[in-house]
Order: C-alpha cells, then sequence, then structure tokens
C-alpha cells in the first residue's frame, strides 16, 4: 500500500489585525536624540524586540533617568509615535551595534508623569515597587493605556 503525503494541508496563518503598542524604556537624553533623528535606538542585545514592532505600532517612550543608568531620576514618559516601517537595521558606524526603527513621533505639549497615573494604567501595579513592570525595558501594553499616556503628551 501507497503512502502519501500532501501539502494543500490548510496552514496556520499569524495575522495582526491591528497596531499593536509599545512601552520602550531608554533614557530621556536618549528620548530627545529618537525625536530629533526620527529613530529609535533599542541595545545591540534587542533585535529581536526591534524586528518585533511593525509599521503602524505605537511606541511610548518611558524614561526612568536622564541618563543611561546614571544622572537624576525622571520616571516620565518622554516621547509617543508611531513606526513608520517593517525594517530594524543597524547603522554603520555605530560602536554600540544599535538596533534602529524609524519612528514618526508626534509633537508633544510636555513628558507626563508616570506616578500619577499609574491609577489609570492597566499593567501597572499600584503601590511601592509600580516602576518594576518597566525593568524588562520592553513591554506591549493595551490600546486603552497607550491612549491614556498619549492624551497626556500631546494635550488631547
Amino acid at each position: 500500500m501507497e503512502q502519501t503525503t500532501t501539502t494543500d494541508a490548510p496552514r496556520l496563518r499569524l495575522v495582526r489585525e491591528a497596531a499593536a503598542h509599545w512601552v520602550c524604556v531608554i533614557s530621556r537624553g536618549d528620548a530627545h536624540l529618537a525625536q530629533q533623528e526620527g529613530r529609535l535606538r533599542l541595545p545591540a542585545s534587542s533585535e529581536a524586540r526591534a524586528r518585533r514592532l511593525s509599521a503602524g505600532d505605537g511606541v511610548l517612550l518611558y524614561s526612568p533617568r536622564e541618563g543611561n543608568r546614571s544622572g537624576p531620576r525622571v520616571r516620565r514618559f518622554t516621547a509617543v509615535g508611531r513606526v513608520r516601517d517593517d525594517g530594524a537595521y543597524q547603522v554603520d558606524g555605530d560602536v554600540h551595534r544599535s538596533w534602529c526603527r524609524d519612528v514618526d513621533f508626534e509633537e508633544i505639549e510636555g513628558e507626563a508623569e508616570a506616578e500619577p497615573l499609574i491609577e489609570r494604567l492597566s499593567f501597572v501595579r499600584p503601590g511601592p515597587g509600580w516602576g518594576v513592570v518597566f525593568r524588562p525595558g520592553f513591554v506591549a501594553v493595551q490600546a486603552d493605556d497607550f491612549e491614556v499616556v498619549r492624551g497626556c503628551l500631546v494635550g488631547g
């Protein structure tokens, strides 16, 4: 008896029906640079994170400090934008070998302090240690949470 295999079987396809929303944790200095360049820089170890972002995804930048692991505490959302396209890349000559994504940042009225918002954000547990949620450096958030923070940044 002859066995046959068929390749016409239905295949599972992952389809994103809507844009995703992310919080990227970077210093305030790097957030300002990102806004100036229209480019989000993620650490060299973050290739997978850079590739998870898709065109149209919303990006909030949260800055715990002024500098990378140094400087005064900031604890503010410092920028908001949308990923421009589907290409993650590295810049020639970048000694840090950062992974980059082009982002269209919105004009903001000012930075938004995180602590007063935590009661309105579903991904943050209120109370002591509320900032631990940002430790991974890259957090998926719900559209409603994204819009709460976006509204505080752009004044809408």
